[in-house]
């Protein structure tokens, strides 16, 4: 079993305090949905879950930044192609099929903010890795597609997702934990 050891994380920006001597123990047998309220400081604790697993290298990490857009205005197809190794772009495509209207001969800057986002999303989950670090994933997609999407997270064995919307609140696969004051409560 892997393991991701956080002991007493303080993280402080303009003088205030975002996290509190957050200590938890993450493990490779159980996925979690890390929830709270805007500003509680979930997105900055999985950037330094991801900080850490990076310097430890001993993990590797698919991490989706709501932020992040990686792929240049080229086309799809010819990007992941750059991108992915040859039974990973399989993985991707099968994933891409079951979605609908995805034009891969498109650029990326002709797809809709939705439409990105799940491109990105999805070449993550195609990439073999030990854990997924997904922060709002489903922001900008519709409930069709978030359903199908959900179907492709359950199928990794290690996640770590920040949600507001609740999308797994009632999955058992889920361990939930939620930032309240700066501290990790389950």
């Amino acid at each position: 079993m892997q393991q991701i050891k956080i002991q007493g994380l303080t993280v402080k920006k303009k003088q205030q305090k975002i996290l509190k001597d957050v200590t938890y123990l993450f493990t490779s047998n159980n996925n979690y949905l890390i929830n709270g309220k805007n500003g509680s400081g979930k997105s900055t604790l999985i950037k330094q879950i991801v900080l850490f697993i990076r310097k430890e290298k001993v993990l590797s990490v698919g991490y989706f930044n709501q932020k992040a857009i990686l792929l240049k205005n080229s086309s799809l197809m010819i990007q992941i192609n750059k991108i992915l190794l040859k039974e990973e772009e399989e993985l991707f495509y099968t994933y891409l099929s079951k979605f609908e209207n995805i034009n891969i001969e498109a650029k990326f800057n002709e797809l809709s903010g939705g439409q990105k986002q799940l491109i990105m999303l999805l070449i993550i989950l195609a990439k073999k890795r030990d854990i997924y670090i997904l922060d709002e994933p489903f922001n900008n997609l519709s409930i069709k597609r978030i359903e199908i999407l959900k179907t492709i997270i359950d199928s990794k064995q290690w996640v770590i997702i920040v949600d507001h919307r609740g999308e797994y609140k009632n999955n058992k696969k889920f361990k939930i934990l939620t930032l309240e004051s700066g501290k990790i409560n389950e």
